[in-house]
């Protein structure tokens, strides 16, 4: 009997186990992504809403939401004395004046960017306007126009722009904040709205510390030359932005320039070096033949012995003619000798070619590398359509390494050989004082606006083997699309 309950009581547990492991929970597998913005139900007080004297405004949402980047995102013009707060909780936006002091019969504007999104996945509402007046009436006039970068002709997003009714003070837009404001979209566009009619000080600053001010040197700057006039219909404007403290050739090399104090090296124990040649396999074609060999040393050298750098090729065993140079930091030794294309080379190295100020040598090595031929490369013909003869143009190509040929253009067709298969931009800078170089602008003490840079619309393809004749037309305004290129084979 007792052997008969233990077998139930092991039949009972061996059941209760398969039940458990038929019982296993599996989540279940979600939908589609939400790429749905959130949407306004309503808004406490309502949009245009007149003689407004409270101090707060409520926006409710569909969904739950969040407010992100707002102060760079959302705007108020005019400006206040103090930065409204602006909280969210579940599916309602509160925006909450500090202070009672809004301006008597005065229209403001509210803009809310992409700072509203949904909580879950980060959808942006885009483009929320709201407005309200002080008064019984609506400021209804507009003003609109676009920030460019002066170094690259492209729109710049995230510009502050910013209106002053101090005429008389060139000082202002570095001591007080402005009275209306907004920032550019991704385009470089910013438009003003509810605007009373008068006259402005205009300007677009890169603002770096988000104070509506130009007071940091590193702050880039945009101005009109004379105030404007908001009025019915006015003519959209262009604001060519420079950095004022900084002279260099485009945004991304401003941005790496840094004003310090270079860090020791750390000395390595060993001397050593390497070359700018890949030796993977020499079967492949990897020299370009407007290149020179360079060897880097680790270490400043104390002596550079020429005799013992040797060119040879090695199908006849025959040693070539070579030009030998080093650059006054005592690091890179430039082999020169005329490259022929398609051909295999050998740089023998022998021991001691480098000694450094401590009498180590460096090792010896051999390194065989295969030049490229001309039908590795693709080449362009660059044909600029000028709209003014007695101006002077800088064109520019650039590859993804940065500058690779510049040139002023005299009028004729530009022809560029050698360039390796990908993409390239062009740019033209209008070369007013004709020095060859672009120059940045000045705003306080002698005013003087930057040279312009135009940008050919779109990357242009190159192909190896092929020729491309870009026409480029050289307007001071990017257009939205991109001209044919004529294309074919060498």
């Amino acid at each position: 009997m007792r052997q008969k309950s233990w077998y139930n009581a092991l039949y009972i547990l061996s059941a209760a186990l398969a039940i458990q492991g038929c019982a296993n929970i599996i989540p279940p597998t979600g939908g589609p992504k939400d790429t749905t913005a959130p949407l306004l139900v309503t808004a406490r007080p309502g949009d245009s809403a007149l003689n407004f004297k409270g101090k707060k405004i409520e926006l409710h949402f569909n969904e739950f939401v969040e407010v992100k980047d707002q102060t760079t995102q959302i705007t108020i013009s005019p400006l206040t004395q103090k930065n409204p707060e602006v909280t969210a909780k579940g599916k309602k936006v509160t925006f909450l004046f500090k202070d009672s002091l809004l301006e008597d019969n005065t229209t403001y504007h509210i803009s809310f960017g992409s700072a509203i999104r949904d909580i879950n996945e980060g959808n942006p509402y885009e483009g929320l306007q709201y407005t309200f007046s002080t008064g019984n009436y609506f400021d209804s006039l507009s003003y609109k126009g676009k920030v460019l970068n002066a170094t690259t002709g492209l729109p710049d997003s995230a510009i502050t722009v910013m209106l002053y009714r101090k005429l008389d003070d060139d000082s202002v837009v570095a001591k007080e904040k402005p009275m209306y404001a907004a920032r550019t979209t991704t385009s470089g566009e910013f438009a003003f709205n509810s605007l009373p009619a008068g006259r402005y000080k205009l300007f677009a600053v890169k603002d770096g510390n988000n104070n509506y001010r130009y007071d940091m040197r590193t702050e880039w700057i945009a101005y009109i030359d004379t105030p404007i006039t908001v009025a019915l219909a006015p003519a959209p404007v262009t604001l060519w932005l420079f950095p004022e403290h900084i002279t260099a050739r485009d945004s991304s090399a401003v941005s790496k320039i840094g004003i310090g104090k270079e860090l020791p090296r750390k000395e390595d124990k060993f001397f050593s070096y390497q070359l700018n040649i890949d030796t993977g396999n020499i079967a492949n074609r990897t020299f370009d033949l407007d290149s020179v060999p360079v060897i880097t040393l680790n270490k400043r050298a104390g002596h550079i012995d020429t005799s013992l750098i040797r060119l040879q090729n090695p199908e006849n065993g025959e040693y070539l003619p070579i030009k030998i140079s080093e650059d006054t930091s005592g690091r890179r030794i430039s082999v020169s000798f005329r490259l022929e294309e398609n051909m295999v080379y050998a740089l023998r190295l022998q021991e001691g070619f480098a000694t450094d100020t401590s009498g180590a040598k460096a090792p010896p090595a051999i390194y065989r590398f295969r030049t490229k031929k001309e039908g590795d490369y693709g080449s362009l013909t660059l044909v600029p359509q000028q709209p003014d003869s007695t101006r002077q143009y800088i064109l520019q190509l650039t590859g993804e390494k940065g500058y690779l040929f510049q040139t002023i253009w005299k009028g004729q067709p530009v022809q560029v050989g050698r360039l390796r298969a990908g993409n390239y931009t062009l740019n033209a800078v209008i070369d007013e004082n004709k020095n060859g170089q672009w120059d940045t602008g000045r705003y306080f003490g002698e005013k003087k606006q930057p040279e312009i840079t135009v940008p050919y619309p779109g990357p242009i393809p190159v192909k190896a083997n092929w020729d491309n004749e870009i026409e480029f037309k050289l307007t001071t305004a990017p257009t939205n699309t991109t001209p044919a290129i004529n294309s074919g084979k060498k």
